[in-house]
């Protein structure tokens, strides 16, 4: 768990994923009513998986304190909305789940590309339970029991629940206006070749198959710094900073 969330690369490739699902996501308009991620995407993944570094890299003792400040915020957002729109309004337990979705399902993906093998089913079980034990602390309900139970569930998720809605294509505008041109294209194509393929499809996400030879190669020659070129072209100063910060947590 910690050797997924200390890799910055494995870091970028949980945002890359997580993007399409926050777009497919039913409950996205949450997104729209604080903004913050709309108007501010790198920023707030970034900081986002920051929180989740916390979690595996602080102090034990600390841990449900994070989580319940997590939950607070949540419910504050929940309250600010009730009032606003003079009705009950409330994130629905599934929409949390489907939150930690994102994070186990690329976590692994991503290790599993960076460092070309396939998780064992105990490692799988393992940053499974690590991730679950943080869900339960927040108060989510209804968690899978096993890793297994969570594979099953999830391919329903994508199968069914992940649909085009009237948020996907303003999400994907403001990927655009954050990552500029050519990051968005290169944003695109990783995603179209990293998440799982019917999501692919589903967005009408097309490989470039030059960059399909680039994709294949990439964790062969990730030594070569090619990560650093990408993220001073494309990612924002601040963003930068704190993946420097998260960077300091690479296991030696």
């Amino acid at each position: 768990t910690r050797e997924i969330w200390a890799n910055v690369e494995n870091v970028i490739l949980v945002y890359l994923g997580s993007a399409v699902d926050f777009s497919l996501n039913p409950q996205n308009h949450w997104l729209f009513f604080t903004n913050k991620l709309p108007s501010n995407p790198q920023q707030r993944f970034m900081e986002t998986f920051a929180h989740n570094q916390k979690i595996f890299f602080g102090p034990k003792d600390e841990i449900p304190a994070i989580a319940s400040r997590i939950r607070n915020i949540h419910t504050y957002i929940e309250k600010q909305r009730t009032k606003e729109e003079s009705k009950l309004k409330k994130i629905p337990n599934k929409a949390f789940i489907e939150v930690g979705d994102m994070l186990i399902d690329y976590g692994i993906r991503g290790y599993e590309y960076l460092h070309r093998r396939t998780l064992t089913d105990r490692e799988k079980e393992i940053y499974y339970q690590d991730e679950r034990q943080f869900f339960d602390l927040m108060g989510i309900s209804d968690l899978d029991a096993s890793y297994k139970d969570f594979r099953q569930r999830r391919d329903k998720s994508i199968a069914h629940d992940l649909q085009i809605n009237e948020y996907t294509d303003q999400l994907y505008a403001a990927y655009r206006k954050d990552l500029g041109a050519i990051g968005y294209w290169i944003f695109i194509q990783f995603q179209a070749h990293f998440i799982d393929q019917i999501l692919a499809k589903r967005l009408h996400l097309k490989k470039n198959l030059l960059f399909t030879s680039l994709y294949k190669l990439y964790p062969y020659i990730s030594w070569l710094g090619l990560f650093n070129v990408f993220a001073w072209l494309f990612l924002k100063h601040e963003v930068r900073a704190l993946l420097a910060k998260m960077k300091q947590k690479q296991p030696s």
